[in-house]
């Protein structure tokens, strides 16, 4: 169970433009260090966002949504917020019948989404089908989503390949 019952945020944290150069090795010749360090400042901002709205909207857990390559989002937001009331995917208590479900990539995004759906507060990446469909089911039960592009800290020119 996240937060054990009580109100949380979703953070669907996705960064493209580097998973295929440096993650997988995919589109030899993009400067992976440049682009990683621009990531991380982004990153550090974005986390700096969310724990100022967690604050104000006095919910103290968040689930993050995004690829198990990708887990470094977790450590830059465990500076901001206690690691206790930080969620993934991996953090779910899964009955051994399906466990199988959270080895399929697929089936763990369509987990995710459901998750986000259910969310107090669903924060979207900034161009993304995956949030798109979230912010849809979300608007239908008139539930709050914010893109990260409109939270207070992130600066308007940030590169769209990564948020």
């Amino acid at each position: 169970m996240i937060c054990h019952g009580e109100s949380y945020v979703v953070f669907h944290w996705r960064n493209r433009s580097a998973e295929m150069p440096c993650f997988f090795g995919r589109d030899k010749g993009i400067p992976c260090a440049d682009l990683l360090k621009e990531i991380r400042k982004v990153a550090e901002q974005a986390c700096d966002a969310i724990a100022d709205l967690m604050k104000r909207e006095n919910i103290k857990c968040i689930y993050v949504a995004c690829p198990l390559w990708s887990l470094e989002i977790i450590d830059i937001l465990s500076k901001r917020i206690p690691r206790k009331d930080i969620f993934i995917s991996g953090d779910l208590d899964v009955p051994d019948k399906f466990k199988r479900y959270f080895e399929d990539y697929y089936m763990l995004s369509l987990v995710d989404q459901e998750i986000a759906a259910r969310a107090a507060i669903f924060i979207s990446q900034g161009s993304s089908n995956w949030s798109d469909f979230v912010k849809e089911l979300r608007d239908t039960s008139g539930r709050v989503t914010y893109n990260i592009r409109e939270l207070a800290g992130i600066p308007a020119d940030v590169n769209k390949a990564i948020i």
